[in-house]
């Protein structure tokens, strides 16, 4: 394994050229007097940083001041990433403990009117291993001599020194895309490791290329590439014998179907495909085997395929159901969650002939809202049946549509009939009593052209009067 720990980089001035902290007294006593005070400050401040492993006074998004040999010293502290080469990147937050394996400390001063800026970068020993995401090759199974291709990825952000090898050989990688490839031939049987070492552990991979005279699967695949249960399944194959005869292929017994016996083609290629029916009872992963024999010997290739995932749907609507007097007028809101779903469909129909067909697309594929307006008139009652049905990238629906009913009950006003108004005067005229007039009436009026001796009773309106038929009329009594 490379070295336990890397060594601080300080970074001179805005132009970045470095020197070694491990660089003698006597290279730092050659920086000016505002420098030199800089780099006594970074000293301090990176190996506080070690002794604590990033922690303390000193640890990552800190920031202060301090004076040496009469300059005031400002610095702070920030998390970088490197690449392969470790080149430096300033992250704009310290992330977690785990993510700071490299920490940059900036220091500035000035002298009159000039600005003097440092860094040092810091490796810690909590830094994170690297990781190597794939490592494969072109072919597994070849002929003596035969070349094949390898190739890897690192993952992203690895740390500062990081060095790749294949079977101890240091290889090149990328330190943009952090891939790397290499041809090698191949004469017999090989593993290959690959290692991903740097200060802070390293990762490791392998991949084997068989070499040989055995038959060689060329081609080993299905269609679909995901299967459904209780559904066909194709197997496709291709199988090399040369330079020797195939004298028998063969696929063996598993996941409840029965094994089959592949044709021959002498010492040419055998190529084939066959169908068969995946029991409704087997799920998950399946794992299918393959033989193929010659003189050179037995080659024993599987594939393995997964089960195409179903599509799950759930619809809900708020509310469901509504009962009121009088027309109703509102909306309500269709609700529906998904998952597994490359495509699906909303449909609504009403009984007041309403028909909304929505096929479903980008977000709305695993959460949605559609707002429905339900307009119902008074005395009416309307029904809204809502259904979603989904399908999976690889063609499976869901098992049955889901579904949600909806009732809107406009029932009518009732509006009771009002009560008669009593009578406020139950004798509105004083004049009769029970059809008879009263005689004389209780309340004469003068009549101002009449010889009051002689006047029996005043005036009085003669409406009172069943038989009278024109206008009132005032009628004045002699007293005779």
């Amino acid at each position: 394994m490379i070295a336990a720990a890397l060594a601080v980089i300080v970074i001179a001035g805005l132009a970045a050229a470095s020197i070694s902290a491990a660089r003698t007294n006597r290279e730092a006593a050659n920086l000016g007097a505002p420098e030199r005070a800089i780099h006594e400050v970074l000293e301090h401040i990176a190996s506080d940083l070690r002794t604590n492993n990033g922690d303390g006074a000193f640890r990552c998004g800190q920031l202060g001041s301090r004076v040496i040999n009469g300059y005031n010293v400002d610095w702070r502290t920030y998390r970088v990433t490197l690449d392969a080469s470790g080149n430096p990147t300033q992250q704009a937050t310290c992330g977690n403990a785990s993510q700071q394996s490299t920490l940059l400390v900036r220091g500035q001063t000035t002298d009159g009117n000039a600005q003097f800026t440092r860094e040092t970068l810091v490796s810690l020993t909590r830094g994170t291993t690297p990781s190597l995401i794939s490592f494969t090759s072109t072919l597994t199974e070849v002929r003596p001599g035969d070349n094949v291709t390898l190739s890897w990825r690192l993952a992203d952000n690895p740390p500062a020194g990081t060095i790749t090898y294949l079977d101890g050989e240091r290889v090149h990688t990328d330190t943009t895309t952090l891939t790397g490839t290499t041809t090698v031939t191949i004469t017999e049987t090989a593993t290959f490791e690959l290692v991903a070492d740097s200060p802070f552990g390293q990762d490791s991979r392998t991949v084997t290329v068989d070499a040989g005279n055995a038959p060689i699967f060329r081609v080993l695949r299905t269609t679909p590439e995901r299967y459904i249960p209780g559904e066909p399944l194709t197997f496709h194959w291709e199988i090399d014998p040369a330079p020797l005869a195939l004298t028998n292929a063969r696929r063996l017994a598993a996941n409840q179907v029965a094994a089959q016996n592949l044709p021959t083609n002498g010492d040419r290629r055998a190529t084939g495909r066959s169908t068969v029916t995946v029991p409704a009872s087997q799920t998950g992963q399946l794992t299918f085997p393959f033989t193929a024999t010659s003189a050179g010997g037995e080659t024993r290739k599987s594939i393995t395929i997964q089960e195409c995932p179903r599509p799950t749907a759930r619809l809900s609507a708020s509310p469901d159901r509504i009962n009121r007097e009088g027309s109703i007028n509102t909306t309500i809101v269709l609700s529906w969650s998904l998952t597994n779903a490359a495509s699906a469909t909303l449909t609504v129909q009403g009984t007041d002939g309403t028909r909304i067909d929505r096929s479903l697309a980008g977000l709305e594929l695993t959460t949605g809202e559609l707002p429905l307006r339900i307009l119902v008139p008074e005395g009416s009652t309307y029904s809204y049946a809502a259904s979603i049905t989904a399908e999976s990238e690889c063609g499976r629906a869901t098992a049955a549509p889901e579904q949600v009913t909806i009732y809107a009950q406009a029932d009518e006003v009732y509006i009771p009939k009002p009560e008669p108004e009593p009578n406020p005067d139950p004798d509105p005229d004083p004049d009769l009593d029970d059809g008879e007039p009263k005689w004389p009436p209780d309340e004469p009026e003068t009549c101002a052209d009449l010889d009051w001796d002689h006047v029996y009773c005043a005036c009085y309106d003669k409406g009172w009067d069943p038989n009278h038929t024109g206008p009132p009329e005032v009628v004045c009594l002699d007293r005779n």
